[in-house]
């Protein structure tokens, strides 16, 4: 019968365990040099492309010529940019209804491939990834005995204009 320590280890094993631990962290280690790398023809420069953000997250092209790129910011708008300016009302704007802060907020915007096609399904959709307040059961859950603190909501909507949307579906995970 092994004797065991207050861990339930057994003792045997508890010091080789102990004896290793402290090989490892008192063998110096060998640091590898790295290869120095040269310099070459390529630079790179930052230019502002918009300014007045709040948390900017993504910048999305619509892909359907116009040159428009939407802007994703956190707190829960999403802004246009076209031809350098950016539009002083946001194309949506879902601020008080999310939950913001850390990792959450409205947190991804995509458009539907076939978003320029006036002949798809998917003409002028667009999806938005955000995070709101539990407002019911989510569509999709992971087993857990608590309530959840907030939901993941993938919101699919439509343009009525060329700069503004309407929300028309939630699919709302955790």
């Amino acid at each position: 019968m092994h004797r065991a320590n207050w861990w339930g280890i057994p003792a045997r094993r508890f010091f080789g365990l102990s004896t290793l631990f402290c090989l490892c962290f008192t063998v110096p280690s060998v640091k590898a040099q790295l290869p120095s790398i040269p310099t070459g023809p390529i630079s790179i420069e930052l230019e502002s492309v918009a300014s007045g953000l709040n948390a900017p997250l993504e910048f999305v092209p619509v892909n359907d010529g116009s040159g428009r790129l939407f802007i994703v910011e956190q707190g829960g708008r999403i802004r246009l940019l076209k031809t350098g300016v950016v539009n002083a009302t946001p194309v949506l704007d879902i601020s008080a209804i999310i939950k913001v802060g850390g990792e959450q907020g409205l947190l991804g915007l995509a458009f539907h491939p076939g978003f320029a096609n006036g002949g798809s399904p998917g003409f002028r959709k667009l999806y938005t990834y955000a995070t709101f307040n539990p407002s019911g059961a989510a569509d999709f859950t992971v087993p857990k005995g608590s309530a959840f603190a907030n939901q993941c909501v993938v919101t699919n909507g439509r343009f009525r204009e060329r700069t503004r949307m309407s929300s028309t579906s939630r699919r709302a995970g955790m």
